[in-house]
């Protein structure tokens, strides 16, 4: 009963152009799926970026390594999700991330259980960002995701440091701005292997600050998913 009510307040939109979708579309309108870019199966085997190189398995990014396994994204970061990304975290449309877990599920349902996902936990908020936004993007994508895959939302981290945006900081001005943004919410961390949600990937500064968190408390395994990523090369 209160799905069918939140879908009567909260009808599904495509994140591509805001507009309702028809009762048979459950991610995108027809327009804007053709518009949007996918990121295909040629991709870094890391973070799961898009690559030109067919003959390449690892972007220039993550040729450094990273603290998570593995990650995986839905969408290019270009055209329609560019605005759709500005809208889900600036503009309260929190609907979009029903939409995300569908899309998420009909492409990784079989790598999620190859993972072996115990649990997905969101990328955290500094509290009075988050109190003053509303609510935090990433755990409302987590939440949907975790639903659609049958898996439990673990809270675990918190983020004590209110960093400073990311955009156009260098790789290593990245990783410096969020090595010490997150703590552990708990001592003991039940579950093995982690599923980290959060909207944009980028060079996987934060991905890497959360994995280390997360197994320095016991955690053997971290792995990413996002919506959107840049191109690789």
């Amino acid at each position: 009963m209160q799905k069918k009510l939140y879908k009567l307040l909260y009808p599904r939109r495509c994140p591509g152009c805001d507009k309702l979708l028809e009762p048979d579309q459950k991610v995108l309108c027809a327009r804007c799926d053709d518009l949007v870019k996918r990121t295909g199966e040629v991709v870094c085997v890391t973070c799961g970026k898009p690559l030109k190189n067919e003959t390449r398995d690892l972007c220039p990014d993550c040729r450094k390594g990273h603290n998570f396994v593995a990650g995986r994204a839905l969408f290019v970061y270009d055209g329609p999700m560019k605005e759709a990304m500005y809208r889900l975290k600036y503009d309260n449309r929190r609907c979009y991330a029903r939409n995300f877990a569908v899309e998420a599920k009909k492409t990784y349902a079989g790598l999620m259980r190859a993972w072996g996902i115990e649990c997905v936990v969101p990328i955290p908020m500094f509290a009075p960002k988050e109190r003053k936004r509303g609510y935090n993007q990433a755990r409302v994508l987590a939440q949907n995701i975790a639903e659609e895959f049958g898996l439990p939302v673990a809270d675990l981290l918190e983020r004590v440091e209110d960093t400073p945006p990311m955009k156009g900081l260098s790789p290593f001005d990245r990783r410096s701005n969020v090595k010490k943004a997150f703590h552990m919410k708990e001592s003991e961390v039940q579950f093995n292997r982690i599923l980290v949600v959060d909207d944009i990937f980028t060079t996987g500064a934060t991905m890497d600050a959360v994995a280390e968190v997360l197994m320095s408390h016991g955690v053997q395994a971290v792995y990413a998913l996002y919506v959107c990523i840049g191109e690789g090369s």
